[in-house]
């Protein structure tokens, strides 16, 4: 367990960091083309490489291949390991060059079709220009997930960094510096995707060969080829569905006008700082150690596993979601409110923010539960959700969109979630009567009564600050870097008198971060 919690303290601290420049870049990319076509566009492209990322990288191929490349490690070693290894990426790699060559073509066919609005057509060449970081990602994400079952956690939680500062450096000095033209701009963004792509692929690459690891064509099958293809189809589909219930909001919004998949992304992108920092973290950790509980058939141990990610999650998302609903207007307002983003798109973004982050308890517990169903090698009952979960979004999506727009989009998301992940949780309590979700109930408590009171205390004083007729930016940072700390400190206090069980080992990963960066800074 102490293993765990340093494992996630280091995949918390990378992940900060990752979505520090996350944040950066899309500050970024907003203040160069605001809630224009262009950037819906480029939104709307750069949702098909992530859609396969999902499916065939580290997803539901991620999920199938965690348990197998583990059992096949411990049964037969190190050696046998990385030759199944190969025989996965090989077939992977086979898929993915006939899937970018259809959808090149697919794409290049679709662009001659007259009578598009422009934001089309300028979505179908961008989705082309990123088609090879499809590639370079799956890859990528395979050779993490490898990485993970051998403890090797520093580079795959690297990853998205090197991304997003490939991404900062292509339009924010080549971009900036040397760009004549809005499109001219994108396409040095686009540049970064494909060089950061690359990176992601080629330095954990080595660090998998260095422990004993050589890429080779393998088109082999074998048992273990066969188990993998047994639990990774169940979980290709519920995963498709779940990626195609993305693509389709967007579309649907892409639909609605020009700035609609622009907001409801930066919505979506303000939920993933709390979302990735932690609950990410403690998914990806435990999740190895959930698997080997359930191949060992500890269900003891995958029970207190289950029960602690669950309780940390809710204990990070619930204040994360209630700060966010009180403080969106300032924090929108100093990040993002620069050069082509104005005041005006604040306004409208605000009820997306809200709306969304009801939702993000949801999203966090829901993803953790599938991980649980997944380590127990059930990617059935996953899939069958995620069909139903298909259909009550759909549903809800084309109704409430065809009178309240955007907002209406936003409301489906968060309704969706919410059954599903109830779905979830419910069924995987019959599958093991052992996990008691009695033993989290008083814990949940603790954490809705510290959220409520710390909520309204802050949302009182933003009132009273909002009140004073500061300059706006003053405004947002009194906001942003003294009443989001306070909030954080009062939180803990409250959750230290309502003596919450995980309140220890939530507060070590704040102090250890601290002191690795005085250990960074003396160095």
């Amino acid at each position: 367990m102490a293993k765990n919690s340093v494992n996630i303290l280091f995949v918390v601290s990378a992940t900060v960091g990752s979505r520090v420049l996350g944040l950066l870049r899309d500050i970024l990319i907003f203040a160069s083309f605001g809630t224009s076509a262009l950037n819906s566009a480029f939104i709307l492209a750069f949702t098909l490489p992530n859609l396969f990322r999902r499916l065939l990288g580290e997803g539901a191929l991620n999920a199938a291949l965690l348990p197998t490349f583990t059992e096949e490690l411990e049964e037969n070693g190190k050696k046998s390991a990385f030759i199944f290894l190969n025989q996965v990426i090989t077939r992977v790699l086979i898929i993915l060059l006939i899937i970018i060559s259809t959808l090149g073509l697919t794409l290049f066919a679709v662009g001659f079709v007259p009578g598009l609005n422009d934001r089309w057509y300028l979505g179908i060449e961008l989705g082309i220009v990123l088609l090879p970081y499809l590639v370079l990602v799956c890859l990528a994400a395979i050779i993490h997930t490898s990485l993970n079952v051998l403890k090797r956690f520093t580079l795959a939680a690297l990853s998205p960094i090197w991304l997003n500062l490939s991404m900062i450096i292509s339009l924010g000095i080549f971009g900036v510096y040397l760009a004549e033209s809005s499109i001219e701009k994108i396409t040095y963004l686009c540049s970064g995707v494909i060089i950061g792509g690359i990176i992601q692929l080629v330095l954990p690459a080595i660090l998998l060969n260095r422990n004993g690891w050589y890429p080779k064509m393998n088109l082999d099958r074998t048992k273990r080829i066969n188990e993998l293809t047994s639990l990774y189809m169940p979980g290709l589909a519920g995963a498709a569905i779940y990626q195609i219930n993305i693509v389709v909001t967007r579309f649907l919004a892409f639909h609605l006008d020009d700035t609609a998949v622009a907001i409801l992304y930066l919505g979506n992108r303000l939920l993933e700082l709390p979302l990735g920092v932690f609950a990410v973290a403690i998914t990806t950790v435990i999740f190895p150690s959930l698997s080997k509980s359930a191949v060992r058939n500890n269900f003891k141990e995958f029970n207190l596993l289950f029960h602690q990610g669950v309780r940390m999650i809710i204990a990070i998302t619930v204040p994360a979601a209630t700060g966010l609903i009180i403080l969106r207007e300032p924090i929108l307002t100093l990040l993002f409110e620069w050069g082509m983003f104005e005041s005006y798109d604040v306004k409208q973004t605000m009820p997306i923010v809200s709306i969304l982050a009801i939702a993000l308890p949801f999203y966090a517990i829901g993803a953790f539960t599938t991980r649980g169903f997944y380590a127990l090698k059930d990617t059935t009952t996953p899939y069958r959700l995620a069909k139903i979960n298909f259909i009550v979004n759909l549903f809800f999506s084309i109704t409430l969109m065809s009178f309240l727009g955007l907002i209406g989009l936003a409301i489906a998301n968060v309704l969706a979630s919410v059954i599903h992940t109830f779905s979830l949780y419910w069924i995987i309590g019959k599958k093991i009567p052992s996990l008691n979700f009695g033993n989290i109930t008083l814990s949940v408590i603790k954490i809705i009564f510290a959220s409520f009171i710390m909520g309204y205390s802050v949302g009182l004083i933003w009132s009273g600050v909002n009140d004073k007729g500061l300059d706006p930016k003053l405004a947002a940072m009194i906001g942003v870097f003294i009443l989001i700390p306070s909030a954080v400190i009062f939180y803990f206090i409250l959750l230290w008198a309502t003596r919450f069980d995980e309140l220890k080992e939530l507060w070590a990963f704040i102090v250890n971060v601290l002191k690795r960066e005085k250990l960074k800074e003396g160095n």
